[in-house]
């Protein structure tokens, strides 16, 4: 990751659009933890519709966001979070607990996340699927 990185900077500074594009397609092909992944496309200011597997990871994970991950990831993207994860769970507007477990289904944690992250029209790509129990 640290030499698409590198390359990516380079690419950014001479306003090479082509090599740019060439370092967001290898970067989707790297394993890169949701946080790191989020914390480095917000950074080089990318295409936040790619993160959204990132996004969905976060939000459907059983812990919350830790202080150093909230603190890498900024206050906006953090409350983001921290939204789709009250939401996708249930909140019932302060009233009682949250569940502990995601109560939408795959189509409805996509559009959550669209909304909550102001995506438009994103599709999932089938690399991710995540199992919700029902209560």
């Amino acid at each position: 990751m640290e030499k698409w990185k590198g390359i990516l900077i380079l690419a950014q500074r001479w306003a090479f659009k082509e090599v740019e594009k060439l370092c967001v397609r290898e970067l989707e092909t790297l394993t890169i933890p949701p946080v790191e992944k989020i914390h480095l496309y917000q950074y080089f200011k990318l295409d936040k519709s790619l993160l959204v597997d990132s996004y969905l990871e976060l939000t459907v994970r059983s812990d919350p966001l830790n202080l150093e991950e909230g603190r890498k990831l900024g206050i906006d993207t953090s409350v983001q979070i921290s939204r789709a994860r009250e939401l996708s769970r249930g909140s019932d507007m302060g009233k009682g607990p949250l569940s502990p477990t995601v109560k939408l289904r795959d189509m409805e944690l996509y559009m959550l996340i669209q909304d909550v992250f102001e995506l438009g029209e994103t599709r999932p790509n089938g690399s991710t699927h995540y199992q919700v129990i029902d209560d």
